[in-house]
């Protein structure tokens, strides 16, 4: 299956610095690759690029430090209300992804549902065997709403990981539907880790998603006390999206290899 992620456009916020602006702002928060990656995007547009870097240098930076509060407050309720351990401690890392080439993001912040979305990576502790994981933050009016925690080191991003939790959600229902009712399924099912086992030729992570470069994740997910584990090789496809196959690496049937249709 083939993600494509959209360029997305939050210069119709009107989110602009003040007149006295501080001299932090989100075209200076982007790293180097990103803002390489911005202007390679207008530029094959035939575009000029100065509009887009005065847009976004008028724009307020991310606030780190609550972005930083909320993502570990959402993880670690997420952690509780699972049950996957009770006594987390988590703690942020430095720099929040914002998703700028997220297509659903995107489209949320172009309906105005939310201004902004970032991904933010977290380090765990007093969780067993899950020593990270990840968070999406919506940012609103109203403050941020966190949404698709992922314990674990995975490197997918919103749309990526809604795409993958929905196939295998689908491929689980279909596999426990005289187990596992879908309102149980609803319920109990959780990802309980995950963690990048390969890594080939990968580049900078761009917008908190990858433009070059293969990987392969694996994740541990359970629903109505069946366990699950799937591999996921995905492959960047250069324009902010991703291909991915997964595989069901515990299918008694064809000896711990079937892939997820």
């Amino acid at each position: 299956m083939h993600v494509h992620l959209a360029l997305c456009s939050v210069l119709t916020l009107g989110i602009a610095a003040p007149v006295a602006a501080q001299a932090a702002n989100m075209w200076s928060y982007f790293t180097d690759a990103e803002k390489t990656s911005l202007v390679d995007t207008v530029r094959i547009e035939g575009k000029d690029p100065e509009p887009l870097i005065a847009g976004f240098s008028g724009l307020f930076p991310p606030d780190v430090p609550a972005i930083a509060a909320a993502a570990e407050a959402g993880l670690s309720s997420h952690f509780a209300d699972s049950g996957l351990c009770t006594d987390a401690v988590v703690a942020a890392r430095p720099r929040p992804h914002p998703l700028m080439n997220d297509i659903r993001a995107g489209n949320m912040v172009r309906a105005r549902q939310i201004s902004r979305a970032f991904l933010v990576d977290a380090d765990v502790m007093a969780c067993g065997d899950v020593s990270r994981a990840s968070i999406v933050l919506l940012e609103t009016a109203d403050g941020f709403l966190s949404v698709l925690p992922i314990p674990g080191g995975s490197e997918t991003w919103l749309t990526l990981r809604q795409d993958l939790i929905g196939r295998v959600s689908l491929y689980m229902a279909v596999r426990l539907q005289e187990d596992c009712a879908p309102e149980q399924m609803k319920e109990t099912f959780r990802i309980e880790n995950s963690d990048v086992a390969e890594r080939a030729d990968l580049g900078p992570r761009i917008f908190g998603g990858y433009l070059t470069g293969r990987w392969t994740e694996q994740w541990q997910i359970s629903a109505c006390g069946h366990s699950f584990n799937f591999e996921m090789k995905l492959t960047a496809d250069g324009k902010g999206g991703a291909y991915f196959s997964l595989t069901d690496l515990n299918d008694p049937a064809r000896k711990n290899a079937r892939p997820v249709e």
